[in-house]
């Protein structure tokens, strides 16, 4: 599965499927991990490029805050 970097037919899965994206995101990673998910920032770029209401979301606030 590609996630950001890496695409098939030009999409990446968070774009294609953003608030599929941001709830797989919010169930697989801790509320304090020890360190914030490698290219989290870019997902979460890529998921409110895709869907802008997204960023009112309570999940991508939490992530987006781990992220920095």
């Amino acid at each position: 599965m590609l996630i950001h970097s890496g695409t098939r037919g030009g999409n990446a899965l968070a774009t294609r499927y953003p608030t599929a994206m941001i709830s797989l995101l919010d169930r697989v990673i801790p509320n304090e991990p020890r360190m914030p998910p490698h290219n989290l920032r870019q997902v979460l770029d890529m998921i409110v490029a895709a869907d802008p209401a997204l960023r009112q979301d309570e999940r991508w606030l939490r992530l987006d805050t781990m992220a920095g």
